[in-house]
């Protein structure tokens, strides 16, 4: 019942901000100065000092909106107070032991929650001193994760039904008791919606298109892996397919004959996503299958050998075929040495080629099938990164293999592939 009470001072309090007129005298309360308050703009230099100022407008379906959560007291004394007071339960909202402070943001139309978002902000080391938090609100951004506030705010405005109806922001500490996941409201901001049928009609066909989501997944995919410098200087997505239809015959598979997307979709929650190197003849193509679930996400990339860390920029200036088959007829004029021009002539390595340990009995300790021939001093020196495979078109040297560094185009090593017997032990 108390927590009900407060959220219904905290929405009364939002409501009789708004009504008052920004052009007439405002009575000061003095107690509105150590007040906290949530305001909403649509630029941020209209940003309140104090809770009287705080009065949140209306904005157009498609404004982005600027929030800003200022606790005078400070955050600490919030959860302090709340632990304190003994209305809750012993160490719900303990975070005395804590580097980070949780803060839940409610978003309410006509009273009924209906969307939530959380975010974790650094616990100051003081207790005293203010605490103020930025964010952004915009209705065009559907790229967001679940756990962030923009993507409540979208799912907030999917639940929009009377346009012009006020709506509420409530910032609130949120309980460590994560079976409860009880709060207490700190602050609320209001401001009314603005758009007519046709408008939201848009925005919403917009807001549902699953391949928004899906391709913000594997671009995010793709920036863990090359970095956001190198994912928006190096790639471009050639391809989004939505493999989905009934009887969809190659199931969790990177194949499907469906043609690229083009248009908003909000059926199939899956797609196979294409990457393509932006230098012309660099043989880099990453294709990947991503999957929406309701209990999370799932991304599987097609011949995945680069590992969980990040290629450095310095790793993705790659040199195309015809760059590195110069560099390779003029070092080796009499090898008869081509690079081949498709994938697998292109591969990225974690580590040097070694040779293989002396072959012993077992499954375990067959023989690889390979040896080095040679190896180069800066072969010796190589660490990982993206080699080219150059093999010669002399019948008698077929089995050598040239491997070379892709960046710089120096020799790293030969070795020689041979056929494996099957020697009984």
């Amino acid at each position: 019942m108390h927590k009900i009470i407060i959220l219904f001072v905290c929405l009364t309090q939002a409501i009789n901000l708004f009504s008052q007129p920004v052009d007439e005298p405002v009575s000061i309360n003095e107690a509105a100065f150590s007040q906290p308050f949530l305001h909403l703009v649509n630029d941020e230099k209209y940003f309140a000092k104090y809770a009287v100022e705080a009065h949140s407008g209306s904005f157009e379906l498609m404004e982005q909106i600027k929030g800003k959560l200022h606790v005078p007291s400070g955050i600490n004394k919030i959860w302090q107070d709340v632990e304190n007071s003994n209305l809750h339960n012993k160490g719900d909202y303990d975070y005395s032991k804590d580097y980070w402070v949780s803060i839940r943001f409610n978003f309410y139309i006509g009273g009924e929650r209906v969307a939530t978002a959380y975010k974790k902000v650094e616990k100051p080391q003081q207790d005293d001193g203010s605490f103020t938090f930025y964010f952004d609100l915009d209705p065009l951004n559907f790229e967001q994760d679940e756990d962030d506030i923009n993507f409540a705010f979208i799912e907030f405005l999917k639940n929009v039904k009377k346009k012009g109806s006020q709506l509420v922001i409530e910032a609130a500490l949120s309980s460590k008791n994560s079976t409860q996941k009880s709060f207490v409201p700190i602050a609320c901001g209001s401001f009314y919606l603005r758009c007519d049928d046709l408008k939201y009609g848009e925005w919403k066909a917009l807001a549902t298109d699953y391949n928004i989501r899906l391709k913000h997944l594997a671009d995010s995919t793709m920036k863990r892996i090359f970095g956001e410098i190198g994912f928006s200087k190096n790639f471009t997505m050639s391809c989004l397919q939505n493999p989905c239809a009934k009887g969809y015959l190659y199931a969790n598979t990177l194949v499907s004959i469906n043609p690229c997307a083009s248009e908003p979709q909000d059926s199939c929650k899956e797609a196979i996503v294409t990457y393509d190197f932006v230098k012309k003849d660099v043989p880099l193509t990453i294709k990947m299958l991503i999957t929406l679930k309701e209990n999370g996400e799932i991304v599987y990339i097609e011949n995945n050998h680069f590992g969980s860390g990040k290629i450095s920029i310095e790793k993705q200036n790659i040199l195309s075929i015809p760059e590195i088959q110069k560099i390779i007829s003029k070092k080796f004029p009499t090898e008869r040495l081509v690079v081949l021009s498709d994938h697998k002539s292109l591969v990225y390595s974690h580590a040097r080629i070694q040779q293989p340990a002396s072959k012993g009995k077992g499954i375990l300790n067959q023989d690889p099938g390979y040896r080095v021939l040679k190896e180069t001093r800066f072969g010796k020196k190589w660490d990982s990164g993206f080699t080219y495979i150059a093999i010669s078109l002399d019948q008698k040297k077929s089995q050598k293999i040239y491997h070379f560094d892709a960046v710089t185009g120096k020799l790293l090593s030969i070795t020689e592939t041979y056929a494996v017997t099957n020697e009984k032990n």
